[in-house]
């Protein structure tokens, strides 16, 4: 028994002694002006660096980005992406175009990994204003705020394959409310397609991932 502890405590010992760790400035984009700070553990493998363990991320826009900002923290297993991660953007007041249109809201990422491959579910969550500079406004520059815009989307995986895939814009206004729900058989062929736009709903469906048209819309075609 002391001898199965003494060698479990000698390979704790070297396998701790092997991961070295990082904090400091992470390239994020040459493209764009965005300064990311990572912290992060990591082993040497054939000159290599192999990401080991927790990893956490944080990125501030400036300049063109000034009034964006995200961190993400999540966690390796020899290199791959492994558990569950997740992102989160702020924006304040972002140029998202050269239209003077400016961003305020809250972004949401959250995904599974099993070994690298997307296993488990993934959820998006989006929920922001705009606004327009206006110089004519003298107190604050701004147009006023629309009013918010909020998406969400659902996926789930199962070692890679996709199983299921749901999209919705929720509304209080029908009018406004838009919903596409995408079903997948256990290879990841998409079975059905179903939506629902305002008060009217629709469905398609499909034969191993190809659109399989109804009687009537064969009947249609036949008009041709």
């Amino acid at each position: 028994f002391l001898f199965s502890v003494f060698s479990f405590l000698m390979l704790f010992s070297i396998y701790s002694q092997t991961l070295k760790k990082f904090s400091g400035m992470f390239p994020v984009s040459a493209l764009s002006n965005l300064d990311g700070k990572a912290n992060y553990s990591y082993k040497e493998e054939n000159s290599k660096q192999i990401f080991q363990g927790k990893f956490t991320l944080s990125v501030t826009g400036k300049d063109e980005n000034k009034g964006f900002s995200q961190n993400v923290s999540g966690n390796f297993k020899n290199g791959l992406r492994d558990g569950k991660w997740t992102f989160n953007i702020i924006y304040s007041d972002w140029k998202t175009t050269d239209y003077n249109i400016y961003k305020t809201g809250t972004c949401t990422l959250t995904v599974n990994y099993k070994s690298g491959q997307p296993d488990g579910l993934w959820a998006y969550n989006n929920s922001f204003k705009i606004r327009q500079k206006n110089d004519k406004n003298e107190k604050t520059g701004f147009t006023a705020f629309s009013k918010v815009t909020k998406e969400s989307l659902k996926i789930t995986y199962n070692q890679g394959i996709m199983c299921s895939f749901l999209y919705e814009i929720p509304n209080a206004d029908k009018k406004d409310y838009y919903k596409n729900n995408y079903i997948f058989d256990e290879n990841g062929y998409i079975q059905n397609i179903n939506t629902e736009k305002e008060n009217n709903k629709y469905s398609e469906m499909w034969y191993h991932g190809l659109y399989k048209p109804s009687v009537e819309d064969i009947s249609k075609m036949d008009m041709y």
